[in-house]
């Protein structure tokens, strides 16, 4: 049985993030894993390009990382997809707030660029991005 793995990054650019997760879905097994990928802002060179090739990709549309509205979406998307790792390569609060509804999803983060625990995230996203994926 496959692993589906539903990623989250920002927009559909070239940018690093965007680049390491195109391979990761490229190149994987695709025997074993079944990769979904949400831009959840906008689209782009990539988006463009993975949705030419056939890839599971969506747009999420949202204007900032507290778009409880364009949230919804991203809720949705979850429970249509069901997948068994939430692989987020990007940090919007309404990210965080969506997981508390499926604890028994795996959740996988990657910080690209910066500190998880650096001072440019308040105390509380530092609380819930360890309570999230750092314990059970």
């Amino acid at each position: 049985m496959k692993k589906k793995i539903l990623h989250f990054l920002w927009a559909g650019n070239w940018g690093g993030a965007e680049r390491f997760v195109r391979d990761i879905v490229i190149y994987s097994d695709s025997k074993r894993f079944e990769h979904h990928v949400c831009f959840c802002a906008s689209g782009g060179l990539l988006y463009d390009q993975m949705k030419a090739q056939g890839l599971n990709v969506y747009l999420g549309g949202m204007s900032s990382g507290f778009d409880f509205i364009h949230g919804v979406r991203l809720f949705h998307l979850i429970k249509t997809i069901k997948p068994d790792i939430i692989n987020v390569h990007i940090a919007p609060f309404i990210i965080y707030l969506i997981f508390l509804f499926f604890p028994g999803i795996k959740k996988v983060y990657f910080e690209h660029g910066k500190n998880i625990f650096s001072d440019n995230y308040s105390m509380f996203t530092k609380r819930v991005k360890r309570n999230l994926f750092f314990y059970k």
